[in-house]
């Protein structure tokens, strides 16, 4: 009984905080550039999906996922789905943002959101964590990039599931996306 009691709770609360991210979620974020330059991020746009990470450049599971993250950005560039990083708060230095860039060719844009306003709007909690939204800003997949990491610092030695990858192609082909939700398993952010 209990154990019901708390699914029901958790499945509840995600509604909500599904609800409330929507509404979040349609307003523009002011963020930076790693240039210093500021700049307007809406995920809410006509001409394309979007899909943001929360990154940490000291945290090993971003540093192990960059990779996979940059074959990704690759493979759906030309399927109107954009790719940002975003470095929340103020927990690492310009240079070791850039550094981060440079270290593991990072080829999707990667910005600076010193308030964790977007970070807050998203629920975000963990590095790397993923939110794909649709062209009107909802987000419509959130969690792990694959089942690789399945607890702290444990790995599969086979890769069963790549969520992320399956809600893109899903949200590309027009298709319900069979699992919005998973828990990322990353840095915590503070």
């Amino acid at each position: 009984m209990l154990r019901q009691f708390c699914i029901s709770s958790i499945l509840i609360f995600t509604v909500l905080n599904g609800k409330l991210c929507a509404q979040d979620l349609k307003q523009s974020f002011n963020l930076v550039t790693l240039e210093g330059n500021n700049i307007t991020l809406s995920l809410c746009n006509e001409s394309s999906h979007t899909v943001v990470v929360l990154l940490l450049p000291d945290c090993p599971a971003c540093q192990t996922y960059s990779r996979t993250l940059n074959q990704l950005h690759t493979s759906y560039r030309k399927s109107s789905v954009e790719f940002y990083g975003i470095f929340p708060g103020h927990f690492s230095s310009l240079e070791e943002m850039k550094d981060y860039r440079q270290r593991y060719k990072i080829g999707f844009p990667l910005l600076h959101d010193p308030d964790k306003k977007l970070v807050k709007a998203l629920h975000g909690t963990t590095a790397p964590e993923v939110f794909v939204c649709n062209k009107r800003g909802e987000v419509v997949y959130s969690g792990r990039i694959d089942d690789w990491m399945y607890a702290l610092g444990k790995k599969r030695s086979v890769i069963t599931r790549h969520d992320l990858k399956e809600a893109i192609d899903a949200l590309v082909n027009g298709k319900k996306i069979e699992v919005s939700r998973t828990v990322p398993i990353g840095c915590i952010i503070e």
